[in-house]
């Protein structure tokens, strides 16, 4: 890998960071996942009697949803829960505000690590500069697209479905 793909690579993880930083506050679109992981890490799936303290057992809300993202989210967060309550860190006490900045950031992580496994594979598929054995700049070119767009990236740590999804899809895509 070049250094100035490597370079991009670190600085769409660092511009995900600074939007989790500045903007740490979630939308209401947010709130079914949030929950949902709040509730899977405050309380458990077993015994399935937990589940009845659930929030969304007491208002299920309009449209079914499923909780399998917010499982996976939760099934990662749990390690890290866990080694930091052997230092002396609760994150499940008090208003867990660092809970939700974990949660948010595991899915960034996820987002960050498809989007730099893309550009690589995108490189792959550079014909001409496979044939003439030179580098692609396939890959550096769609993380600058990536950078110069706002939304994606700003998005990218938040507790939706369609970014909690997106890592799955682009290891998909990159897979073609």
């Amino acid at each position: 890998m070049r250094s100035t793909e490597a370079f991009f690579k670190v600085l769409v993880f660092g511009v995900v960071i600074t939007y989790l930083w500045i903007a740490p506050y979630t939308k209401v679109e947010e709130s079914f996942n949030l929950q949902a992981i709040h509730d899977i890490l405050n309380y458990g799936i077993f015994p399935s009697s937990q589940i009845e303290l659930y929030d969304h057992k007491s208002f299920p809300g309009v449209v079914p949803r499923t909780f399998i993202g917010s499982l996976l989210i939760s099934t990662a967060a749990m390690p890290i829960i866990k080694g930091l309550q052997f230092f002396g860190i609760n994150l499940l006490e008090g208003d867990q505000s660092n809970l939700q900045l974990l949660v948010r950031l595991l899915i960034g992580v996820a987002n960050v690590h498809s989007f730099n496994n893309l550009a690589t594979s995108v490189n792959k598929i550079d014909f001409q500069a496979r044939k003439n054995k030179r580098p692609s700049h396939i890959g550096t070119c769609y993380l600058l697209l990536l950078l110069s767009q706002f939304h994606i990236l700003f998005y990218a740590s938040r507790p939706l479905p369609n970014f909690i999804a997106l890592p799955f899809f682009n290891f998909g895509l990159s897979k073609i």
